[in-house]
């Protein structure tokens, strides 16, 4: 259980760093979400089977309001990562502490990825 609890703070750190850090022209969240899926599933982590109306229960529950966009093409774990990506781009237009941003993150990613053993 120890490594799960480590698992979940490094994959938080790795996506926040590399959405935030504006590495490229274009294609940071993009980069930052397949970074932390690559990362949280060879952990031993999945996603969560659900549908894209809870994901945004959740999404809306740790993160307050947002405008949330969905394409027809997204399942749902695809409508969760480019949403999370979205708002933490975005941080400052909420006014969120990177710390508080952290913990909000952390916190979807233990509702969204559950071990698998």
């Amino acid at each position: 259980m120890t490594h799960f609890i480590l698992i979940y703070a490094k994959a938080t750190a790795l996506f926040l760093y590399v959405n935030s850090g504006h590495y490229f022209f274009n294609g940071n969240k993009r980069l930052a979400t397949f970074s932390l899926t690559f990362f949280i599933e060879n952990n031993g982590l999945h996603p969560t089977p659900t549908e894209k109306h809870v994901y945004a229960e959740w999404l809306l529950d740790i993160f307050g309001e947002q405008q949330l966009d969905d394409y027809e093409s997204f399942t749902p774990q695809e409508f969760a990562m480019y949403n999370l990506a979205l708002i933490t781009a975005r941080p400052r237009a909420v006014e969120v502490e990177f710390d508080c941003l952290k913990e909000q993150v952390e916190v979807f990613l233990r509702r969204m990825f559950t071990s698998t053993a």
